[in-house]
């Protein structure tokens, strides 16, 4: 043991005297964590809405106050024509295009059905997705709402009652991103720089020499890995007692469950 201890010692003086290796081990990683978690979300906001009116009526209307309503779409133009903001489309000023056709309120009124045209930009194939779910919800709302205009006092008596469904949402209830991905970040940033130090370590001492040194004493190969690897394994323990604490201070991720349990497959996990 006394053996495996002044590897270890050795190795961690090693460490603090390398002027290169201490800011990839101490701020990188945290630089690193409170970026990509800012960086890496699956909300889209502030989207570039536009439309082309072609009915001009207080239903037409009154679906443009929904979208303007809406805390993800900003209006940033009317058009009189497909074309023009199809133009502006394509030079990247909008990201979605509604337009409504002429007739919209009439055939709502005569037919209880009528359609719209959406075009979405889907250069990114994910925000797309994204930014289609929040059309198709405020047109729900705002067919719903017309339906309601629309029905007549007679077919009000055997109209059967809306289904509701009201969703519980276990283990984030504010369907907050930062919950699930600054975990996993933090994961990852351990992970790569337990693994990077570690071998950027070995590497260095073949390149000086001591590797050759070290294998003529009469130090076995289970000391030489254990004293080599175990600073690295404590370093690793402190980045995630680290990010733990900032993931809980500045991005509020709740902490439940056995934080013992998570240290012990950690520690596992780093071993391995």
């Amino acid at each position: 043991m006394k053996t495996i201890g002044y590897i270890i010692q050795k190795e961690f003086k090693q460490i603090f005297r390398n002027k290169a290796m201490l800011p990839i081990i101490f701020v990188l990683p945290l630089i690193q964590l409170i970026i990509l978690s800012n960086a890496a979300t699956f909300e889209v906001k502030a989207i570039k809405f536009s439309y082309v009116d072609h009915d001009k009526t207080s239903f037409s209307r009154e679906l443009i106050d929904k979208f303007n309503a809406s805390t993800y779409f900003n209006i940033s133009a009317e058009f009189p024509s497909n074309e023009l903001a199809s133009s502006a489309m394509l030079n990247g000023e909008v990201d979605v295009i509604l337009e409504i056709p002429q007739y919209f309120e009439r055939d709502l009124v005569k037919d209880k059905k009528t359609k719209l045209s959406v075009i979405i930009n889907a250069i990114d194939g994910a925000a797309a997705g994204v930014e289609n779910v929040y059309i198709n919800q405020i047109v729900q709302s705002f067919n719903k709402n017309a339906q309601a205009v629309l029905m007549q006092p007679s077919d009000k008596v055997n109209i059967p009652k809306n289904i509701i469904s009201i969703p519980s949402f276990w283990y984030n209830k504010t369907l907050n991103y930062k919950t699930f991905m600054v975990p996993g970040i933090l994961v990852l940033l351990v992970t790569m720089i337990t693994l990077f130090l570690s071998g950027m370590n070995i590497v260095r001492e073949k390149e000086i020499g001591t590797l050759e040194q070290m294998n003529v004493t009469p130090i076995k190969k289970h000391q030489f890995i254990i004293g080599k690897l175990f600073p690295f394994w404590i370093i690793g323990m402190m980045l995630l007692t680290i990010g733990l604490i900032i993931a809980r201070i500045l991005f509020n991720v709740p902490m439940v469950g056995s934080l013992g349990l998570m240290y012990l497959y950690t520690s596992v996990y780093l071993l391995v």
